[in-house]
């Protein structure tokens, strides 16, 4: 003979505690689903408020929605949050920021030290190179502006105000002003 207590369970508590587990788990489920919707479709009712008015931006909004407006639409929305996702990865305080582009088939890699402060970017010792080796003046101006539009691009994208880039020309380069320190503020906003 067993000594093991054993508990009997009704089988509609047991319904009752899975079915409430269900609505909960559903529940969670559509939050996360609907929340790009309803964000797309209040900010579509506040750009028809804000340009005609409350009672016509209403009807606009009625007769219109949200994919009038190509900014506002869902996708749009879910597209840009993805970019600005993707942009907030790159810079992370204490981190590597590390970033590569193609111009005119050549490779050119980027790499800075990434420092936070508020809305207030600072990426230091930064060097950009061409991947093909070590060739005298590789990476001239058109790679460079190139490049510097791309990280602009990235931290405006992520949220900074403003970006400061520090670095130093090669010592042994054969451009102008070998060595010269670089120390550019540029303003995002």
């Amino acid at each position: 003979m067993s000594t093991r207590a054993y508990t009997f369970y009704d089988f509609d508590d047991v319904l009752k505690c899975v079915l409430q587990m269900g609505t909960v788990l559903i529940t969670s489920v559509l939050a996360v689903e609907l929340t790009p919707i309803v964000v797309a479709n209040l900010s579509a009712l506040n750009y028809y408020c804000k340009k005609f008015g409350i009672k016509d931006g209403y009807q606009m909004y009625r007769y219109l929605g949200t994919e009038a407006l190509k900014e506002y639409s869902v996708l749009a929305w879910m597209q840009t949050e993805h970019k600005k996702d993707q942009a907030r990865k790159l810079f992370i305080n204490g981190g590597l920021y590390e970033e590569s582009i193609q111009v005119n088939g050549i490779t050119i890699d980027v790499a800075a030290e990434v420092e936070i402060n508020g809305n207030f970017l600072v990426l230091r010792d930064i060097c950009i190179y061409a991947r093909q080796g070590d060739m005298p003046n590789s990476v001239g101006m058109v790679f460079f502006k190139t490049m510097l539009k791309r990280i602009v691009a990235q931290a405006r994208l992520a949220g900074y105000s403003t970006l400061r880039i520090v670095g130093q020309r090669a010592l042994h380069s054969t451009s102008a002003n070998p060595g010269m320190l670089i120390d550019r503020i540029i303003n995002l906003k």
